[in-house]
């Protein structure tokens, strides 16, 4: 119990720092996502030692391992910065994966022996993130009210197809669910086909912020590594760089320099993502409030 406690306070001063940094830079210090796999590892290391288990590491390591395997996913996806991806890291290494003697080694639904289970943090963190990624693009919209609207009635007016494909979609789903006896098959249908009804203003919504409030004109100078272009980059007719789902590289920084030396180019446009981290804080609220959820909803069935 005291060591689920003190991994608690732990994690909740890192990743309060670091969504600070996130809300503050759209960046997180490498030395504060390094120390916290580190420290992650090093904990479960130790206790290893005082309990005489070594389970407590080889735990720390799994969740290391799958968070590892996760952020790369999701990193290389273009969905995770690679500060996003360092600390998901480093919180495995610190929450561990609960694992057993016998085949196949890994346990997914039990919690692991500090009491928390990994899987249960990234469904609250995706659910947290939902939450503040909404929140803040409905913040955003807000504070940018008049290019907004007029950039929200442009891609109506321009996307009447997709309108109407996912109305026909949606309302074709909502309709056939009253085919089913089953409640819970009803009930399936009938959310998907209101939700795909609903995904055409969700989708203008987004993108109409993301053009109002996620772009802007960067000087060459101040391009750091891992920013992502809005788009190709066109000079004359050749592409000299292309947008990427990692962001730039350093050598595609050096390039960009070289050319702006040259007189080619002064700036570029760069698209910024929303702050991710702060739903790793929410997650761990949530974690620690509810439990292992896939607990929870096993005994609800």
């Amino acid at each position: 119990m005291m060591l689920a406690i003190f991994v608690s306070i732990v994690l909740t001063i890192y990743l309060f720092i670091a969504a600070y940094q996130d809300i503050k830079r759209l960046e997180v210090a490498d030395w504060l996502s390094f120390s916290m796999i580190f420290l992650g590892i090093s904990f479960g290391f130790g206790i290893s030692i005082v309990y005489d288990n070594w389970f407590f590491f080889f735990e720390s390591l799994a969740g290391f391992s799958f968070s590892f395997l996760l952020s790369l996913l999701l990193y290389y996806s273009g969905l995770w910065g690679g500060g996003d991806a360092k600390i998901m890291m480093g919180i495995g290494a610190f929450l561990g994966l609960a694992i057993e003697q016998d085949f196949p080694f890994i346990n997914l639904i039990e919690s692991s022996l500090l009491g928390f289970n990994l899987f249960s943090f990234v469904f609250f963190t995706f659910i947290g993130g939902t939450a503040f990624g909404i929140g803040l693009m409905i913040y955003k919209a807000i504070k940018n009210w008049n290019p907004f609207i007029k950039e929200y009635e442009s891609r109506r007016k321009n996307t009447k197809g997709f309108f109407y494909l996912t109305l026909f979609l949606g309302l074709f789903l909502i309709a056939f669910s009253f085919v089913f006896v089953d409640f819970v098959l009803r009930i399936t249908f009938l959310i998907l086909g209101i939700f795909i009804s609903l995904s055409y203003f969700l989708y203008v919504f987004v993108r109409s912020v993301e053009s109002v409030a996620m772009i802007r004109e960067v000087s060459i100078e101040k391009l750091t590594p891992g920013d992502w272009l809005a788009d190709d980059l066109i000079v004359g007719n050749e592409i000299v760089c292309k947008k990427s789902k990692t962001g730039l590289s350093e050598n595609d920084i050096k390039a960009l320099k070289k050319m702006a030396q040259e007189g080619k180019i002064n700036s570029v446009k760069v698209k910024y993502g929303f702050p991710f981290v702060p739903s790793f804080l929410i997650a761990l609220i949530l974690h620690l409030l509810f439990g292992n959820i896939f607990v929870i909803l096993l005994n609800l069935i």
